[in-house]
């Protein structure tokens, strides 16, 4: 039988993590103090709801900024007519009429 492989819960990020551990080595550097401290905390008092809000808040924090779609009525209508567009087979450089 072979070892189970855990993978990071970071959005985007496909680094191995161990068992009982929220995240891989590097995304774990980039979380804040004070996120890290709140969780690692809860978890030494076995406080698992506390924790799991923690482990919410910390994958919150990191998220994938840098390859986020922007947000708004603006851009949900313009990816809204573009699928619209690519399942009628439609060209969509014309762009929503205004």
């Amino acid at each position: 039988m072979t070892a189970r492989r855990y993978i990071c819960k970071r959005r985007g990020c496909s680094g191995a993590r161990e068992l009982r551990q929220l995240l891989c080595a590097d995304c774990w550097a980039l979380v804040p103090q004070l996120l890290r401290r709140g969780y690692l905390g809860a978890r030494r008092r076995r406080l698992t709801r506390t924790a799991k809000i923690a482990g919410e808040h910390i994958l919150k924090a990191l998220g994938t900024k840098s390859t986020a779609e922007p947000n708004g009525p603006a851009a949900k209508a313009a990816r809204a007519y573009a699928r619209t567009a690519a399942q009628l087979g439609e060209r969509t450089e014309a762009g929503a009429a205004e």
